[in-house]
């Protein structure tokens, strides 16, 4: 094995234990909210989060429309959420997020497909721009860490996705507002319930 090869080694085994590391707990605390299922705006159905706080949509400016050319990946925060701004062969606009499951890996290191998808480049996963969902077969389909980390992970996580206009020359996506902060009361009470803690009783 040359120095190459064992850097690489190395990286993919530290890379599968930050994952392992992460990704249950992730699961475990994952936000009572739902992430909008398309980008059809007739779509958006505001819920009541479990931790009590509503969902709360509005279209938020993300990036300059000229400033995205075909086949490229954008990426911006919103209330404390990282979106990637997709752009097709054909140009038309895609928002997910921008961090793909189960490590959180950017999605802007990626490059959309010609089949409306983007892929993973780390773990192989393969998500549709329109809802957001794996393509099927495509869950951790890399050899090394995909292959690994399915044998402790092998139910398929999907992206969030959000609806996207383009006014007054900016992208916007419809973001709910009080998604960080849905998650945020839902982490904690998370944290309390395993202390015993979040109804007084431990005290």
């Amino acid at each position: 094995m040359n120095g190459s090869e064992h850097m690489n080694l190395l990286r993919a085994a530290a890379f599968l234990l930050f994952a392992l590391s992460e990704a249950p707990a992730a699961q475990a605390l994952r936000p009572a909210y739902g992430h909008l299922p398309s980008n059809r705006l007739s779509h958006a159905c505001p819920v009541m989060a479990a931790a009590g706080a509503t969902d709360k949509y509005a279209w938020t400016p993300l990036v300059n429309a000229a400033d995205l050319k075909p086949k490229s990946v954008a990426s911006a925060v919103a209330y404390n959420q990282e979106i990637a701004i997709i752009v097709d062969k054909s140009g038309s606009i895609y928002a997910v997020g921008n961090k793909a499951p189960p490590a959180g890996q950017p999605l802007t290191f990626s490059t959309p497909t010609d089949n409306l998808t983007i892929k993973d480049p780390v773990c192989g996963s393969e998500f549709d721009l329109q809802t957001g969902k794996v393509v099927p077969g495509t869950w951790l389909s890399s050899p090394l860490p995909g292959a690994i980390l399915k044998l402790f992970l092998r139910d398929p996580e999907d992206l969030p996705t959000y609806p996207v206009r383009i006014k007054s020359g900016k992208v916007e996506a419809y973001v709910n507002q009080n998604a960080f902060k849905q998650y945020d009361d839902q982490y904690w009470k998370g944290i309390l319930d395993a202390q015993g803690k979040a109804d007084g009783g431990y005290y």
